[in-house]
Formats: structure tokens, C-alpha cells, sequence
């Protein structure tokens, strides 16, 4: 399910992330900690996007995520990728010390392709909402995880799994917020909603108010939306 390269990838956001985390007060164990931890919380979601890939008979394989257009102009791109998903975090973190403000979490992207079963169909093709609901699902699996750390008293493993979430539904480059935008704004509206009450209420409500509410007002967000939409 996972090949060489992806396992080092996701190595590497790894040790990013808990660079990241540990740098205010940075030893070697805070780092190791922080790495395990971002390693388990980056494990959970790509294989939350690989169980839902295969509803869709397809496979995924995550990667860095790299950029090469930086500007809107034809001249505005690298020559090579760029491998933001590394640079951008560290980089971040480093100009915001001692506080660090910003603790960018949105490290990995993933591609998709069909699996045989798929081709063999007569729309075989995957759509843009095909990839947001896999893109979906990564996150759907660090939201209940976030769910079951807050259960156990692991508030700041719940939040980092939260903010994990809020960062990957930016809607820029490939991350997976621009594959959900693209394939259904009102999915994206629903996520984006439910990530920032649960950000918000968790830890200062019970967990199954926390989840009853954000899903509630999310769906609201949705059907706003809708109705402005076509009104």
C-alpha cells in the first residue's frame, strides 16, 4: 500500500513538523517526540486517503508538495520544484520566533490513478469530485483522531491534529483544500465550517457537543450557501 518513496516523504513532513513544534524549546528529545507524533498523524491521513480511493477503485501515492509557478505571469515559475512543503514551514517558524505565529502543517499532496477494475468501466476517468472525496477522507481520518485524543486528555495531539486539517483545506496549489475546493465548493464550505468549530469548541465543551454542533452549523454554512447561490 505504501512504496518507498511515499514512506520517505512522509518521513521527512515528519521531522519538519516536529522541528517545527519543538523549536521554542528545541533537545533532541522534544524533536524526536514531536517527529512521532507528526509521523502518526500523517500516517493516519494518507491512509485515510487510500481506504477512500479504493470506494473509487483507484490507488493514491502522496509526495512533498512542490510548487514551480509562483506568479501569475508566464515567467513566474521555478525551473525545478521548488519543495515548499520543507521550506515554507521551517522558514515560517524561523520568522516568527520566539512565538512562532505560524506552524504550517500543510506538508504532503497526492496524486490518484485508476486501478484496473476502474479502467475496465465506461467512465473510467476520474473527476474533480472524486479526488475532493479522497482528499475528504484523509481528513475525515485526522478529524476523528482528533476526536479520540481529546477523548483521552491528549488536548495538544488533538489540536495539532486540527490545525493539521485547517492548513491542508487551503484552497492553493495541490494541496488537498484546492483538490475539495475544485471538485465541490459546498464540500469545501461543509469542511471548513466543521474544522473551525471543532477547532474552537474542543476542549471547551464536551467532545459529542463539540461534534453534534460543528457538524450542525456546518451543514447550515452549506445550505446558506445554497440558497444565495440561487436565489
Amino acid at each position: 500500500m505504501f512504496n518507498r518513496k511515499e514512506l520517505v516523504s512522509l518521513l521527512i513532513a515528519a521531522l519538519v513538523i516536529g522541528y517545527v513544534y519543538a523549536l521554542q524549546n528545541l533537545s533532541l528529545l522534544g524533536f524526536l517526540a514531536m517527529a512521532g507524533l507528526a509521523l502518526i498523524m500523517i500516517f493516519i491521513h494518507v491512509l485515510g486517503q487510500k481506504f477512500t480511493a479504493l470506494f473509487y477503485d483507484c490507488s493514491t501515492e502522496s509526495s512533498l508538495w512542490t510548487i514551480r509557478q509562483f506568479w501569475l505571469k508566464k515567467g513566474g515559475h521555478f525551473k525545478f520544484d521548488f519543495p515548499a512543503g520543507v521550506i515554507l514551514p521551517v522558514f515560517l517558524a524561523i520568522l516568527t520566533l520566539p512565538f512562532i505565529v505560524i506552524k504550517w502543517l500543510a506538508l504532503t499532496t497526492f496524486e490518484a490513478v485508476p486501478l484496473p477494475s476502474r479502467v475496465q468501466r465506461k467512465y473510467a476517468e476520474l473527476t474533480e469530485f472524486d479526488l475532493a472525496l479522497i482528499a475528504v477522507g484523509g481528513l475525515f481520518f485526522n478529524a476523528i483522531l482528533a476526536v479520540i485524543s481529546q477523548a483521552f486528555g491528549w488536548n495538544d495531539f488533538a489540536m495539532m491534529n486540527l490545525y493539521f486539517i485547517a492548513f491542508n483545506l487551503l484552497p492553493i496549489s495541490t494541496l488537498d483544500g484546492s483538490k475539495i475546493f475544485f471538485g465541490s465548493v459546498m464540500l469545501w464550505i461543509f469542511s471548513v465550517v466543521f474544522a473551525a468549530l471543532m477547532l474552537i469548541l474542543i476542549g471547551n465543551v464536551s467532545v459529542i457537543t463539540t461534534i453534534i454542533a460543528a457538524v450542525i452549523l456546518a451543514f447550515a454554512a452549506v445550505v446558506l450557501y445554497y440558497t444565495s447561490m440561487n436565489s
